[in-house]
């Protein structure tokens, strides 16, 4: 079990003195693509990054973006989606993937949009 004492959650962004290590993080996992960068690298007004760090080391992101779409009834809503999610080996996945949802959510209430889930495939 991975000791959460030690472990916090930031949103970060280009203005954050962490970004270029949380960018390089997400990059070396691969998931460079998901991310919603300008052409100036600005991130999108409408992607959030989590980091995950354990004191100055980032040990998992989540990124989501929020986005309008139809609901059944018509009206517009603003839902979220789980862009990508990592957490470094070494680390008890779920203690920091909770970490990062409840993070995630609490932001996503605040935008006032349904929280973000990550889906996992089918067994």
């Amino acid at each position: 079990m991975t000791n959460t004492s030690t472990i916090r959650v930031e949103p970060i962004d280009n203005h954050h003195p962490c970004w270029a290590d949380v960018l390089s993080a997400i990059f070396r996992t691969g998931h460079q693509h998901t991310l919603l960068l300008g052409e100036d690298g600005w991130l999108s007004a409408r992607q959030t990054v989590l980091a995950a760090f354990d004191g100055p080391q980032v040990i998992g992101h989540l990124s989501f973006r929020v986005e309008p779409v139809r609901s059944s009834l018509g009206a517009t809503v603003v839902r979220s989606k789980v862009d990508s999610f990592e957490v470094d080996p070494g680390y008890s996945e779920q203690d920091v993937e909770e970490m990062l949802l409840q993070s995630a959510a609490s932001r996503a209430r605040l935008m006032q949009c349904v929280p973000p889930q990550i889906e996992r495939a089918a067994c």
